[in-house]
């Protein structure tokens, strides 16, 4: 039997990070909110044979070890030391982690089973119907395909930066089993929650221990600190709250945290704050149908959280005032021009003539 059976989807160097003995950490069930302190990190964000095989995760482990040792640089206030390669590396280890986790794998299944349900319900051809009916929608072979993903998450996110901020005041930030926060305050106000990470106005963020966090931003619509400041220092208690409360939005089953950082009473306020926002990010199915009425584009999703937060160190600027959308996808009209690009020159299918596709009714 393989010793590394046990297989992390949060690795735990992360979560050693929230932890003063680096063995246990104390941790919150998000749907109860009942406390359980010192449970062992080994036993977290893990699943026998989760991953495709084990040279794959032994990949995965070479990998996480060089973003250990750039994380270990930011906590130990080594920024002077941080390279370029350092920062594409935190940011390589942001979308990573994003695609990886057992949550992000259930939300995918949902989405291909919506999908399939939905093209099966249409009367297709017998060899799509044959197609429909071997497709593998396991466990395992989704997990293959997210991972596969990371590469095409790499190049459609290569224009954003990638900074760190540091709490220098009060209050710590918590993680969970599913750490990443994807958020959009620019789309936000115009109700466009179903946003990928191509739109115009994304911000990523990923907590790597209770005072510093990974910051990934569209530098086109916003500004975090000066041109040359790749590490930022914030001291606003405001911030630090709105960032936990989509943590515990974007978590599956657990949230977790340093013991005595935050009382109990502070995130059990957490978890009941966090649910007036919502139960989680639903995963839909819709279907737009062409101009000419003999096309459609299946648009599977989940809308994101719209909670209204505000970042002090996050400036929105000057020309995000004038921009306007249509309600059509075909060309989409709130994705950033070099994801454009990129789907334009990258994709091996033969051009289509550009259509207007709206939401059909069902």
């Amino acid at each position: 039997m393989p010793n590394n059976k046990n297989q992390h989807y949060v690795p735990q160097f992360l979560l050693k990070n929230f932890s003063s003995d680096k063995k246990s950490i104390s941790m919150c069930l998000k749907e109860s909110g009942r406390i359980l302190d010192n449970v062992s990190i080994r036993d977290q964000c893990s699943k026998p044979y989760f991953y495709p095989d084990q040279d794959y995760e032994k990949a995965l482990g070479q990998f996480e070890g060089e973003c250990h040792m750039t994380i270990e640089k930011v906590l130990s206030n080594r920024f002077q030391a941080l390279t370029q390669r350092d920062f594409l590396v935190l940011k390589s280890f942001l979308l990573l982690q994003k695609v990886r986790t057992l949550h992000e794998v259930r939300g995918f299944r949902e989405g291909i089973a919506q999908v399939m349900q939905y093209v099966g319900s249409l009367g297709p051809s017998e060899d799509l119907k044959k197609w429909l009916d071997s497709y593998d929608n396991s466990e395992k072979d989704v997990v293959k395909m997210m991972m596969a993903t990371f590469k095409d998450a790499l190049e459609i996110t290569a224009d954003l930066r990638c900074k760190v901020i540091i709490n220098k005041g009060a209050g710590s930030f918590i993680t969970s089993d599913d750490p990443v926060i994807e958020y959009n305050p620019l789309l936000e106000p115009f109700k466009i929650t179903n946003y990928g990470l191509a739109a115009i106005g994304i911000l990523l963020m990923l907590p790597i221990s209770p005072k510093a966090a990974i910051v990934v931003f569209d530098g086109g619509f916003y500004k975090i600190g000066s041109q040359k400041q790749n590490v930022i220092m914030f001291n606003n208690a405001t911030d630090i709250s709105w960032i936990n409360i989509l943590t515990v939005l974007h978590a599956d089953k657990a949230i977790y945290y340093l013991k005595g950082s935050l009382t109990q009473n502070d995130i059990q306020g957490l978890v009941i704050r966090a649910k007036g926002y919502g139960e989680g990010e639903v995963v839909k199915m819709t279907p737009y149908v062409a101009e000419d009425g003999k096309s459609e584009i299946i648009h599977s999703h989940s809308n994101h959280f719209a909670i209204g937060a505000i970042f002090s160190f996050l400036k929105t600027l000057d020309k995000a005032r004038g921009i306007r959308f249509g309600n059509s996808i075909g060309v989409v009209d709130y994705s950033r021009p070099y994801c454009m690009e990129v789907m334009k020159y990258h994709n091996d299918a033969p051009p289509v003539p550009h259509m207007t596709f709206h939401k059909k009714t069902i």
